[in-house]
């Protein structure tokens, strides 16, 4: 009985739910239509009957599932699916091809390829023609010779980096011990057992710990590497390079690690491998770090984010509260990311794309600040590496002012890294409200644990309950895992409520005399319970709906920047969307931190925090047609003013990005402050205003 790769995927997917799987997810998650679902839920459904196990279930409204009292059986059965059982798609076809190429001592023929993915003559052909103009793209040659087969030529480190590239696209064969046995440990001179203990000594020595999801793939790339190094095949390090690694503790733990993998596996290793070695441990992600030391790096990676979390507060018009916590945490990530892009080691970030469709705003502005890591790496920052510093601020976005009240209680396991797990962690607490976050472990950790006192746990991997429901969700929540979270979330606050307001009833009754307990129950409830919070699309409105010819004031005269301020809201005042006391903490703003409001010459945003006096969300447009200074330095007079009154720090940013495009227009600025008619630049704003 045969299950294609997609239909192994989706037995996983529904395997290891928490909940029903509606089929939206289950297209949005495999990339195909409800019809290619269908048929392969049929080819699924026959596996499952030709194995005695009941067929997947579907339920109208709330979509299809695998009955629990088989669902380990199922599982157990996952790793012994045989190989003919299993079809590879293009993409794992290609990576197992390069792997198998890179990784034999004897030489690969086309036959050879036929029998490792069991697919015809010309389908090998037409993936050795793609894989050559993949390598092509990293200066790599994909190259045949009768005598030695297929080999792949170039400097060692590129050919290194593809290993790590290709591997982490197949990484599901892997979790689902799909991999040909002839990509296995044969040729490797080191299992990944053993590098894996060895990596773990490695965390031991730099009082660190690599994410779950690090550890994993490092072991497999380290198994590749190893067996280039048995074979001769030796990568090159600078002066300057090993000048700069010999000062870090990364070299010395790489070192003690080579004395020891070359004791283990027999073989002569070249020192310039540890200098490699200790570019990989710089560069990888951690889910628990050493305390920082004052060293002239670490000053430089603060420095870049402080540098980052200015520019971004100014494009974005907010004002971190926590700025020093959220400093030091994407300093965290920055040091991995900054060697990252320094020594060329590609970032994988599987949420890249739904980063940049979830939050396009906060995407587009970590785009702008990212140079100073980009200038200090002399090195271009990937979509990848964006998407993770995107990740970070957004996760922090919302922190202002939350106070949650602990009601229920949650377990978070992730195996992506302490940046994933803090974001996890604000998402929950963003969307339940009342949730005690009772800890962060990694996979390992909740690995050795025999039970957990929490109500439920959310995790990104999928894991096994340990007597409590156990929800397995997408880093960046999707739509059904915040519809699932609140439904669960709202179950479990309703028995810890209940549980309270006995409490309150019970102490009452020592005190006083009930005559009605029913009705105090229910005043209690009313007086106690916050309100509900449902779950709903975010309202962000686009730049027209803000600016319009009520708040646009054409050639204005003011004597000072102060005057200017208080002209450009004066809309916005008489419309009751601010009070004075916001004008007056956006004057004071300016004067505690200089003119920080001035985006670019000849515009200022001035804007202040939601709690010094926002009504609700505006936006207001002033010309000024002398102009005004904000401060000595300027070369340019302002001569536009738009005052931002924003209510929390998302809302405002569809409209603030399109402001920033029509900004960004050659000579628009130029334009608008010399235009006439508010009709004129209404007009111009609504060609900026796409929803």
């Amino acid at each position: 009985m045969f299950l294609t790769q997609r239909g192994l995927r989706l037995l996983v997917k529904l395997l290891y739910a928490a909940d029903h799987v509606p089929m939206d997810e289950l297209k949005n998650e495999l990339g195909v239509s409800a019809r290619t679902i269908y048929y392969e839920l049929k080819r699924v459904n026959d596996w499952l009957a030709f194995h005695q196990f009941d067929c997947v279930r579907h339920v109208r409204g709330s979509g299809f599932y695998i009955i629990s009292e088989q669902q380990n059986r199922i599982k157990e059965m996952l790793p012994q699916l045989g190989d003919s059982e299993y079809g590879y798609t293009p993409l794992e076809r290609r990576a197992l091809d390069l792997l198998f190429i890179l990784s034999q001592p004897a030489p690969v023929f086309v036959e050879d390829l036929i029998d490792l993915t069991d697919v015809s003559r010309n389908t090998v052909l037409e993936d050795i023609r793609l894989l050559k103009s993949e390598l092509a793209k990293q200066g790599l040659t994909l190259d045949f010779k009768l005598s030695a087969g297929y080999f792949v030529a170039g400097v060692e480190t590129a050919i290194r980096h593809e290993i790590h590239q290709w591997l982490n696209r197949i990484e599901r064969l892997a979790e689902v011990n799909k991999l040909p046995i002839e990509i296995g440990q044969a040729y490797f001179p080191l299992s990944v057992a053993c590098l894996k203990e060895l990596l773990h000594t490695c965390e031991t020595e730099l009082h660190i710990e690599f994410a779950d999801h690090t550890l994993e793939s490092f072991s497999m790339e380290l198994c590749f590497y190893f067996n280039r190094i048995q074979r001769g095949k030796y990568v090159n390090v600078t002066t300057e390079e090993m000048r700069t690694l010999q000062e870090t503790d990364e070299f010395t733990a790489a070192l003690r690690f080579m004395t020891r993998a070359s004791k283990e596996a027999g073989i002569s290793i070249p020192d310039e491998e540890a200098y490699f070695l200790s570019t990989l441990f710089l560069s990888a992600k951690r889910q628990k770090q050493a305390e920082a030391k004052q060293s002239q790096e670490h000053c430089l990676i603060r420095s870049i984010a402080r540098n980052m979390i200015f520019e971004f507060e100014r494009y974005a018009c907010i004002v971190f509260q926590d700025r020093d916590k959220l400093e030091a945490n994407l300093v965290v990530h920055l040091k991995p990311a900054y060697y990252r892009m320094k020594y060329h080691v590609d970032a994988v970030n599987e949420l890249a794309d739904s980063v940049k469709q979830a939050h396009p705003e906060v995407y587009e502005i970590t785009k702008k600040v990212v140079h100073h890591l980009e200038k200090a790496a002399c090195a271009p920052a990937s979509e990848n590496e964006i998407a993770f510093l995107a990740m970070h601020f957004g996760g922090w976005m919302k922190r202002e002012g939350l106070q949650p009240v602990s009601r229920c209680s949650v377990l978070i396991v992730c195996a992506e890294g302490v940046g994933t797990s803090a974001i996890v962690k604000q998402q929950l607490i963003d969307l339940l409200g009342y949730v005690n976050v009772a800890g962060i472990l990694t996979k390992r950790e909740y690995g050795k644990l025999d039970s957990v006192a929490v109500d439920f746990v959310v995790a990104t991997t999928p894991v096994e309950p340990k007597g409590k429901p156990v929800h397995v969700v997408h880093p960046i929540f999707s739509n059904h895992d915040k519809k699932t979270l609140l439904k669960y979330g709202e179950a479990s606050n309703g028995h810890q409520e209940h549980i309270t307001l006995a409490k309150v009833v019970a102490a009452v009754r020592k005190h006083a005399t009930v005559y009605n307990e029913q009705a105090l129950l229910s005043e209690l409830k009313t007086i106690l319970q916050a309100p509900h919070r449902q779950w709903k699309e975010e309202w962000k409105p686009v730049l027209n709906e803000l600016l319009t010819e009520k708040t646009i004031f054409l050639h204005q005269t003011a004597q000072d920047w102060k005057e200017a301020i208080r002209k450009a809201a004066a809309p916005l005042l008489a419309d009751g969307a601010i009070e004075a006391r916001y004008v007056d903490a956006m004057i004071q703003s300016v004067e505690d931190n200089g003119p920080y409001i001035v985006i670019t010459p000849g515009v200022a945003i001035p804007h202040s925090r939601p709690e010094a006096g926002v009504n609700r969300l505006g936006m207001s447009l002033a010309t000024f047609k002398e102009g005004v200074r904000f401060s000595n330095k300027d070369t340019k007079p302002v001569k536009i003013v738009i005052v931002l009154a924003a209510i929390d720090s998302v809302t405002h940013l569809r409209a603030l990005s399109q402001l920033t495009s029509l900004l960004g227009e050659p000579g628009a600025i130029d334009r608008l402050a010399e235009m006439t008619s508010t009709k004129e630049v209404v007009s111009l704003i609504q060609q900026f205003s796409t929803i």
